[in-house]
């Protein structure tokens, strides 16, 4: 079963839209720090991630799991390793890819625990039994317009 909790965001100093120029020379890492809004779920839920250095948080309802990730933005597509205790306490890491859009989103595939690391960002299921999240997340001053976009343009 596909565990998902990522945390990712920045803090409230980061470059807005209107200044392109700054976001692109900050690190992978940097960009993926603070608060996001899922705004779409390939499952349902809308739920907070933070990201805090390497440590991520995952606000779902009353739980919030946490865990550490690792980025290798050197990948095409870029890719993301989520590692976290599940509750019968043994260790897993999830697979996945992300991608920052265009207008601010942050886009991620994740999937189970022995599934092969996603290629793309398509939210079907390509196996039987495999499990994969799709997230797109907005920072939350834009979440709201951004839910009403995503019906629209995510894949």
């Amino acid at each position: 079963m596909l565990t998902a909790f990522l945390l990712i965001g920045t803090s409230g100093s980061q470059a807005s839209s209107a200044e392109p120029a700054a976001k692109e020379t900050q690190s992978d890492q940097d960009r993926l720090q603070g608060v996001w809004i899922i705004v779409t779920l390939t499952e349902k839920q809308e739920d907070r991630l933070l990201i805090s250095g390497d440590r991520m948080y995952w606000y779902v309802g009353k739980k919030t799991p946490t865990g550490t990730f690792t980025i290798d933005a050197t990948k095409t597509p870029k890719h993301i390793d989520l590692t976290n205790r599940e509750e019968k306490g043994r260790t897993v890491t999830h697979r996945g890819i992300y991608q920052f859009g265009e207008g601010g989103w942050l886009l991620l595939n994740l999937v189970d625990v022995n599934s092969p690391r996603p290629t793309d960002f398509k939210g079907d299921k390509s196996k039987e039994g495999e499990s994969k999240l799709m997230f797109a997340c907005a920072r939350p001053e834009e979440a709201s317009r951004k839910s009403r976009q995503a019906r629209t343009r995510l894949p």
